[in-house]
């Protein structure tokens, strides 16, 4: 009984304190989702600042002013992928990468569908889809991120 005592006593050493797991798991949570929108903003600089202004054709430019949706959904795919390519090399299984590029998009596409029939301007869809797109991302994270299925290793 006495030794129970003693040994209840003594420091723990090794042990994290109390709310140190929790503290790492938002840590790993904001530094993946940092991580993603890095992605994505460089696959639409990638977009915009070298496909459209410097390597497209100029008929494509002319598309793209004509049909501001259809350049803002190549934009989505352009920041869609390099996400894709930094869950994959973070080695997310396809499942995972689906859900996310689903959570993301969503929100988009009802806002475009909102454009088209007339209910919100492009210019709302442009300010608006930026934030419900990040929500969504941070919706499906909050609710399927694991930070034991994201490996340590960092870009």
């Amino acid at each position: 009984m006495q030794n129970s005592m003693i040994n209840q006593s003594e420091p723990q050493h090794g042990h994290h304190p109390p709310g140190a797991g929790r503290v790492a798991k938002i840590k790993s949570f904001a530094w993946h989702l940092f991580q993603m929108i890095v992605a994505m903003e460089i696959g639409m600089t990638l977009y915009h600042g070298v496909f459209v202004n410097l390597l497209a054709p100029a008929s494509y430019r002319t598309v793209t002013v004509a049909y501001p949706l259809f350049d803002y959904w190549m934009m989505m795919i352009a920041m869609t992928l390099p996400m894709i390519g930094l869950m994959r090399y973070h080695k997310y299984g396809w499942r995972y990468c689906i859900g996310m590029t689903i959570a993301m998009l969503a929100p988009v596409v009802l806002l475009t569908v909102l454009v088209w029939v007339g209910l919100i301007s492009f210019m709302t869809l442009k300010i608006t889809g930026s934030i419900a797109m990040t929500l969504g991302m941070v919706i499906y994270m909050l609710f399927r991120y694991r930070p034991a299925d994201h490996p340590t290793r960092i870009v």
